[in-house]
């Protein structure tokens, strides 16, 4: 008996040591107690997996800092583009009420005058900058014709011959003239470059027009 008590005891140890599975009176040949620990090890690693959140502030910024720069360059070309349209405007409409105020203009005095205005562009290009400054009156059926124009970096209008910009909000009066002053303007940033292999365009346009009535006389001439 106690022969075979020790026998049993020997065989369920090496039973052990060799990952069978070893009961009192028996002697397994199975995998059973190493597969169970295999996956208990298995369930509690990924248990461990998910729960751990070590490194979940920096999965979270790594997903974040590409729309955080995108909204930062965003941000800061819809800015450039705010103070573009807004310099625009008041180059158009200082330049129709400049040009209002005198009777008589010399050619070079209203390139002088044009010059000048394109300091309200800075600190932004003007290479992109077309400026036309006309007067123009009313035939007998109402329509603008030119009086006459000068221009920057366009071509001039003939005289007499149609206004091809609107006269937004003018009065039809075939015995007055008016100042009207069209400007246009492209605006290129990093952004609207980067966009140009997405929609074909570069650049922001703006477009303004202005018009005002003579302040001294019903019409304004131009010499030299």
């Amino acid at each position: 008996m106690m022969t075979l008590f020790f026998d049993r005891q020997i065989m369920r140890r090496m039973s052990l040591r060799q990952g069978r599975t070893a009961f009192p009176g028996k002697v397994g040949t199975g995998f059973h107690l190493s597969r169970k620990c295999s996956r208990r090890r298995w369930r509690s690693g990924f248990g461990r997996f998910l729960a751990d959140r070590s490194g979940q502030s920096g999965v979270e910024f790594a997903l974040l800092v590409p729309v955080m720069l995108l909204l930062l360059a965003g941000t800061v070309d819809l800015g450039e583009a705010l103070i573009v349209n807004r310099k625009i405007d008041k180059l158009a409409t200082t330049l129709a009420d400049v040009i209002a105020q005198e009777s008589n203009w010399p050619s070079s005095d209203v390139d002088n005058v044009i010059t000048g205005g394109t300091a309200i562009v800075t600190p932004f290009e003007t290479s992109n900058l077309r400026i036309m400054i006309g007067v123009v009156h009313f035939d007998s059926n109402g329509n603008p014709l030119v009086s006459w124009t000068r221009a920057y970096r366009t071509d001039p209008l003939k005289s007499g011959t149609p206004w091809p910009y609107p006269l937004t909000g003018a009065i039809i009066d075939k015995s007055n003239e008016l100042v009207a002053v069209h400007v246009e303007y492209n605006l290129t940033t990093s952004v609207s470059d980067l966009a140009k292999s997405f929609y074909g365009n570069g650049s922001y346009s703006f477009v303004r027009d202005a018009i005002f009535r003579p302040r001294i006389s019903t019409t304004i001439t131009n010499t030299g």
